[in-house]
């Protein structure tokens, strides 16, 4: 069994090309329940969630493919990967592809971990004001999109929670209670290993 992802969860990476980005930009979450090895399901999946998560960002930018890892009793993860194509659909110039939507994932608790975060790419100019802020508009845009991407996956046949998966011991998922963009233009860290 992999200890972060235990049986019954699952883990979604998806692709996004990004013009002016060396290679693939990956966003993951924590998933549980649902039923991740029957297509048909993954279908109303990948709609559910990135349709409203993709929706704001530039239209310069592409999800094309998901991964699935499925938490397993054995020392090896399943894996299946699913081609998708979802556009954002924001009509004005992606600003440089360093820079992200900062979305915080809360929860019941509190600490480190307790809460988590996750980078969107594709922000647009007309988005971002002079402070390097976002509008009373985008706010409330992003925050319809993100209601939209907890409760469009919520209704699905079986449901699904969106959980933080831990790095170590106690290893049991922590549920995701809110998703809330922060309101400051972002730059999504790297961290060199050697």
């Amino acid at each position: 069994m992999s200890a972060r992802i235990p049986p019954g969860f699952f883990e979604t990476v998806t692709h996004f090309t990004v013009p002016g980005q060396s290679g693939e930009v990956e966003v993951t979450h924590g998933w549980d329940g649902g039923d991740p090895l029957d297509v048909g399901w993954r279908n109303d999946f990948e709609t559910a969630f990135l349709v409203p998560l993709v929706e704001q960002c530039s239209s310069s930018i592409s999800a094309t493919s998901v991964d699935f890892v499925i938490g397993q009793d054995g020392d090896i993860d399943v894996v299946i990967t699913d081609g998708v194509l979802e556009t954002g659909s924001g009509a004005s110039d992606m600003v440089p592809c360093n820079t992200a939507w900062l979305i915080s994932r809360g929860t019941a608790g509190g600490g480190r971990r307790g809460k988590g975060r996750f980078y969107m790419p594709g922000v647009t100019e007309a988005s971002v004001l002079n402070d390097g802020t976002y509008g009373g508009t985008v706010q409330d845009a992003w925050a319809s999109n993100l209601l939209a991407f907890v409760t469009d996956t919520a209704a699905l046949d079986p449901t699904v929670t969106p959980v933080l998966f831990h790095q170590s011991a106690p290893f049991d998922p922590t549920p995701i209670t809110a998703f809330v963009l922060k309101n400051l233009i972002s730059e999504q860290r790297r961290r060199l290993r050697g």
